[in-house]
Formats: C-alpha cells, sequence, structure tokens
C-alpha cells in the first residue's frame, strides 16, 4: 500500500485526487466523483497561477491546489491520480506521484517523446495508464479500423476529420491519432505503432500518418467528433463517433482508476482494464 494510500478494495471509499482540476475535463472528474459513494475527491490540483487556487471545490471540504500540496490536513491519502492537465504539468506530477507511491491514470494529450518516455520510466515504480480516449465504443472503434486494414491488406485509403472545441490546443487529437494508427498497424501487418515522427504536417491543420489523412477542426464548444472515411476497391465506409458530453470520458477514466489503483507497477493501456471486464460491466 503507497504512503498516501486508504485502503483498496473494502468498503471505504477509492480517494481520488483531480489534477487540472479546474479545465473542461477536470470539472466533469469532479462532478463524476461527487455522484458516486464509491468515490471520494481528495485532492483537486491546479496550476500555480490558476485563478481558482485556493478557493473551495465544494466537495468533500476539498480546495484547488497545487500538485503535492496537502492543504493542512493530517489525513491526506491518495489511492490514485487521474490527470487532464496539460504537458507541462508532467515532470512535477510524476515526481510527486512516484515519491509516494500513487498510481497514475492520464488522458492528457499533446505529450512529446520525452513526455512519453517519462511515463515509461514511471511506470517502473507506479502503475500507469495513458490513453487518448476514455470511451468503450472508440476503442471499439479502434479495434474494428485494425482489424479491416489487415483484412484488406494495403489495398485502401483512409481520410480521418477530427472537430474540438476552439480552445484545444493540440492538432491532430490523440483520438484522432489513435484511430489513424489502428489502420497503419494494421496495413503493415505490425503490432508496433508507428515511429512518432511518422506523423507529417502538410497544413496548418491538416496531417498524414502513412497512408491515412488527418483533418483538424477548432469550433465553438464541440465535446469531439471523429470521422472516419475508409476506401477501399469498389466500396466505401464512413463511421462517425460523436462525444455529447466530457461526462462520457470522465465516467470511464474513474472505471479505469478504480481498477489500476490494484495493479503492480507498471505500463498499462485501456485495452489491459477492457480485457478485464465483460460488456455488462461497462
Amino acid at each position: 500500500m503507497n504512503a498516501l494510500s486508504g485502503q483498496v478494495g473494502d468498503a471505504l471509499p477509492l480517494r481520488i485526487g483531480v489534477c487540472g482540476a479546474s479545465g473542461r475535463m477536470g470539472q466533469a472528474l469532479l462532478k463524476a466523483i461527487d455522484k458516486q459513494s464509491q468515490w471520494m475527491l481528495a485532492a483537486a490540483w491546479v496550476s500555480p497561477d490558476d485563478p481558482v487556487l485556493q478557493t473551495a471545490t465544494g466537495i468533500n471540504g476539498v480546495y484547488y491546489s497545487r500538485i503535492g500540496d496537502n492543504q493542512g490536513t493530517d489525513d491526506f491519502r491518495l489511492d490514485v491520480v487521474v490527470d487532464f492537465s496539460s504537458p507541462q504539468a508532467l515532470e512535477a506530477l510524476l515526481a510527486e506521484l512516484q515519491k509516494h507511491r500513487v498510481p497514475l491514470v492520464i488522458g492528457t494529450t499533446g505529450l512529446s517523446a520525452e513526455g512519453k518516455k517519462a511515463l515509461q520510466t514511471a511506470a517502473e515504480t507506479i502503475p500507469v495508464l495513458w490513453a487518448p480516449n476514455f470511451s468503450l465504443t472508440v476503442w471499439l472503434l479502434q479495434d474494428f479500423l485494425n482489424r479491416l486494414a489487415r483484412i484488406h491488406a494495403g489495398r485502401w485509403q483512409a481520410r480521418i476529420r477530427e472537430t474540438h472545441r476552439a480552445g484545444k490546443k493540440d492538432a491532430p487529437s490523440g483520438t484522432a491519432l489513435a484511430l489513424a494508427e489502428a489502420l497503419v498497424t494494421g496495413h503493415t501487418q505490425d503490432n508496433m505503432k508507428p515511429d512518432p515522427a511518422t506523423l507529417e504536417q502538410i497544413a496548418p491543420l491538416a496531417f498524414r500518418l502513412g497512408p491515412v489523412a488527418l483533418e483538424s477542426f477548432r469550433r465553438g464548444q464541440v465535446a469531439g467528433v471523429h470521422e472516419v472515411e475508409w476506401r477501399g476497391p469498389g466500396e466505401r465506409l464512413q463511421i462517425c463517433h460523436t462525444a455529447d458530453s466530457p461526462e462520457l470520458f470522465a465516467h470511464g477514466a474513474l472505471q479505469a482508476a478504480a481498477w489500476l489503483a490494484q495493479q503492480r507497477p507498471g505500463s498499462y493501456s485501456l485495452d489491459n482494464y477492457l480485457q478485464t471486464i465483460s460488456i455488462d460491466d461497462a
């Protein structure tokens, strides 16, 4: 059991820290935690210059604080942290969690190669699960696209269009990249992900990953729309996934966090978690 941890697997609620708590996903996580008796908000971390710093979340007496602040309480413990902040917060976050052996579920996208390497290093000490999207439907879509590409053995073309809110900084989205990688790995018959350097930017919001073209759009308050157009010999397939609310991803991330809190140190994917549950559990 980690030094900051309560007991996991008994009647006590899971004590969860949220990093990036004032953001769109952070607020969705706080609301989801507050609705479930098996979860308890134990920390709400924000950047040092965030206007909400040291103000009340309104949940469980927790105040917005900086990474690692214990808010002056004697019983501050964490069973797991869920991070939807920014790549800039990753170094301080990993240092804190490794220090106290706290598992990490991370949905932050736009990570550099160095950031991804830091996650791998941290996984030697703590359980780490990174995913660009916590929707079960999107996970199933990735699996389908990979199988589709394998069956047609390179005789196809594909385009992925993704639309998100105007404030989303990274492009293409992590989900769009994951969908493209599913196609590319099926195309190459190789289970290894393509080198990030193979992503080519051909216009401000247009990219190419191997045989897959990607386009990004930033509009209004769109939670997330991903459109896949696949063309094979004599046929065409179009699939669109629309996220109506960030609560969809918050629920998935928290379910994964409850599972990760019971795992040994290591690097985990959403595949690892979903393979342990039935569709009825999701």
